[in-house]
């Protein structure tokens, strides 16, 4: 069942770059530990636990058990629900202002996983299985056009949210942003 998160302190708590890759990750791996989210991000554990700690106490990750036993016993962490949804609340300027630098953290990121993937070898450039894009539109659509595109989106993120499960597959990044163009001052 999704969980919106609406409340700013949590929002804000997203808007740190480690921060929202540890819950992607967490949301792509399903419980995992923190030396496993250490090794999907290339990062250090010790880098990891602050964060972490951090992202438990806005709720934003649970712990959900053990893996292993004694002194190799290991913390399970995810997310507090699938999908965890940003709710954007127009009567909260504060809850706005919070969804504002959380889009700029994850176009920050974006533009960071776009680079280090074409950088990546044996990388696909074309056809079907391209795995790096990027390309921006602007076109005057109607509503039936812009309720098909939001539609589009969400069959999209519902295609990355059920690949949790699997454990086949390469870690892929999906990031969009849409709006509507405001005249010039």
């Amino acid at each position: 069942m999704a969980q919106e998160i609406r409340d700013p302190e949590q929002i804000a708590v997203l808007a740190s770059g480690i921060r929202q890759n540890i819950v992607d990750y967490a949301e792509a791996l399903g419980p995992c530990s923190v030396a496993d989210l250490a090794r999907a991000l290339g990062r250090a554990a010790d880098s990891l636990y602050y964060h972490v700690r951090i992202l438990l106490r806005a709720e934003l990750l649970v712990e959900r058990g053990t893996r292993g036993e004694g002194r190799e016993a290991e913390a399970l962490v995810d997310v507090a629900a699938r999908p965890l949804a940003i709710r954007y609340d127009d009567e909260n300027d504060n809850n706005l202002d919070a969804v504002r630098d959380l889009s700029a953290a994850m176009l920050r990121l974006a533009q960071r996983d776009f680079s280090r993937g074409l950088a990546a070898p044996d990388v696909r450039l074309h056809g079907p299985r391209r795995q790096v894009w990027t390309g921006r539109h602007v076109g005057r659509l109607t509503r039936d056009e812009l309720a098909a595109v939001n539609a589009h989106v969400e069959a999209i993120g519902r295609i990355f949210l059920s690949s949790y499960q699997r454990r086949d597959g390469h870690l892929q990044t999906f990031t969009f942003s849409s709006a509507p163009v405001a005249p010039n001052d």
